[in-house]
């Protein structure tokens, strides 16, 4: 069976490469050359032996019109016969004209110098040759070269990295701890206050539709993005525009991340209008209208902390909308909180017996499940949202009203509560 061998046009190069080291620091580590090719050898496709070598114009039988010597100035040499050819082209139109004659003549001039050149192009290949790889050697070098440097440049950047993080983790900028406490901290009454007002408004409202367990796992997730993303926009800041002392270098505490996270939850899918510090704005745009009003007027509050919430209440709802299903974490405490008060249960029924505690927005997490959004209606006086089992606000005391209207069940089966009724019913319930 005959042996498959592959041919190149080129020979392989010597195997001497990996022997190479340093040579300015070590002249005698250059390996010898390999031995000189001897006998025959293919080329281009075809074999050629050592012993063949550029026959001379002599042996041609062509008489040779530049100097003879060892060294020729091929530079010099090919220009004198270029312009000599030049001059014998323009005198054959003369003769075609004057002296048909010559015209043997003068084409045989012209071939002689056109075998000149020729011949000088031929013995110049070596030359060139050794000069183009030259060339692509050095070519070959600097791109090494350059991409040496571009390789080092990028790994001080990754150490620069590496260690302005390992910084920020050590003494007062390693407590890991403030990334979630900081959020629980306020610098005042008032700020205290306020956010905690703002949190009774709408926790009210999320919680009535969603239940009290989907309820915590949204703040709890909403907590660690809206921290999340305020770190990494300011630490983007400062890694692409150098915003070091306006950004990240500041410390911010308060709930209004989170806040701003549940505005635009709450106000996802709602199409109506809504007041803001005075100005009339479509809901679902309340907070963007918020986040500028605060900034203009209110000095010292943390922009990156309120815009970092709503950026955080976007992803939540773009992460609920694609996840079909319950909330895997809310699904999670309730089967680990089903498991282990069922025996604590089970021994309070030994010694109580049970009773439902029913309010005017139902058992808080019991078997009713969670109600949808659809079961809420907004107060067109207060707009605050109330549950879809009261027909009169409780805030402002303004009946439902609107057209497409229809009498819903209340807790009373004999028939629909008079206003005074639920006024009455509302204060026994909060005790005043």
């Amino acid at each position: 069976m005959a042996t498959a061998t592959t041919s190149s046009s080129y020979p392989p190069p010597p195997p001497y490469y990996r022997l190479y080291k340093d040579y300015l620091q070590d002249p005698s580590s250059a390996p010898d050359p390999p031995p000189p090719v001897d006998g025959a050898y293919p080329l281009f496709g075809a074999t050629y032996t050592t012993d063949v070598v550029l026959p001379s114009l002599e042996d041609q039988g062509v008489r040779q019109l530049y100097p003879k010597g060892p060294t020729i100035d091929f530079k010099k040499e090919l220009r004198a016969l270029n312009r000599e050819l030049q001059l014998h082209i323009l005198e054959l139109a003369d003769v075609l004209v004057e002296r048909p004659s010559q015209y043997a003549r003068r084409v045989e001039e012209i071939s002689l110098i056109f075998k000149n050149l020729h011949h000088l192009l031929n013995s110049l290949r070596p030359h060139q040759a050794r000069a183009t790889l030259i060339h692509i050697l050095e070519s070959q070098i600097q791109r090494r070269k350059e991409a040496v440097e571009d390789i080092k440049r990028r790994r001080e950047e990754a150490q620069k990295l590496l260690k302005e993080s390992l910084q920020t983790l050590d003494g007062n900028h390693g407590d890991l701890k403030r990334f979630f406490l900081s959020a629980f901290y306020h610098m005042g009454e008032s700020h205290l206050v306020y956010n905690m007002l703002s949190l009774l408004w709408k926790g009210i409202q999320l919680e009535t539709s969603m239940g009290s367990l989907e309820f915590a796992t949204m703040i709890a997730s909403l907590l660690g993005l809206s921290q999340g993303i305020t770190l990494l926009m300011a630490k983007g800041l400062l890694l692409f525009f150098d915003y070091d002392t306006p950004y990240y270098r500041q410390y911010s505490v308060g709930f209004s991340g989170v806040l701003f996270a549940m505005k635009v939850v709450l106000n996802a899918q709602a199409d109506d209008y809504t007041y803001v510090h005075g100005m009339i704005v479509p809901s679902r745009h309340a907070a963007w209208a918020e986040l500028i009003l605060i900034q203009l007027f209110v000095p010292g509050v943390s922009f990156l902390g309120h815009l970092g919430g709503i950026l955080a209440g976007l992803v939540y709802l773009r992460l609920r909308g694609s996840h079909t299903g319950p909330d895997p974490v809310a699904a999670l405490i309730r089967n680990v909180g089903g498991i282990i008060g069922r025996p604590l249960r089970f021994i309070r029924s030994l010694f109580w017996p049970q009773r439902q505690r029913i309010s005017g927005r139902g058992t808080v997490g019991g078997s009713q499940g969670a109600w949808d959004a659809s079961s809420v209606w907004r107060c067109e006086v207060c707009t605050f949202d109330n549950s879809g089992l009261l027909d009169v606000c409780e805030m402002c005391s303004t009946e439902r009203g609107g057209p497409a209207f229809s009498p819903v069940r209340t807790l009373n089966s004999s028939g629909d509560l008079s206003v005074d009724e639920v006024r009455r019913r509302r204060l026994e319930r909060f005790d005043r």
